[in-house]
């Protein structure tokens, strides 16, 4: 699905990917290039993506696709605790912030609108998790077993 992407993920939780459908989505952001993938770094010269990931500034270089892992410098809770994740989207700002740190921030979006999926790789069982998303939602569905996933929309 074409989309700005904030990644919650182990390891990778406030990550942008820029997931291309009919049109490829744009996004100014200060990053800097580390090892073949780019990084957010406040202070960088801002750069027009895609390509189409940028990594939270302090995601390990070393990140593998397993569960339970951490970073050297994670922001993330132990796992069994509670992480906060926002991302704010205020016209064509987004800012990612992960337990009370902007760990991602673009500019220049090219999609303002549209609907919000939150998508786990778990079970349905994760959308007991999000319980307050549903009180701020009008619609909240999830998905087959295979793509579970929450979906809000008008």
């Amino acid at each position: 699905m074409e989309s700005i992407e904030c990644q919650m993920i182990e390891g990778g939780t406030g990550d942008f990917i820029l997931v291309k459908g009919k049109n490829q989505p744009t996004m100014t952001a200060r990053a800097e290039r580390f090892r073949g993938e780019y990084y957010y770094y406040p202070k960088g010269e801002p750069m027009k993506f895609p390509p189409g990931r940028i990594n939270w500034f302090d995601r390990d270089p070393h990140w593998k696709d397993v569960k339970g892992f951490r970073g050297r410098y994670d922001l993330e809770m132990p796992v069994g605790e509670w992480n906060t994740l926002e991302c704010i989207c205020d016209g064509d700002k987004i800012t990612n912030i992960l337990n009370g740190t902007v760990v991602n921030a673009g500019t220049n979006a090219s999609h303002t609108k549209g609907k919000i999926l939150f998508q786990s790789n778990v079970s349905c069982a994760t959308a007991a998790s999000t319980r307050s998303l549903k009180d701020r939602a009008k619609s909240c569905a999830c998905s087959s077993p295979e793509r579970p996933s929450i979906l809000i929309s008008k």
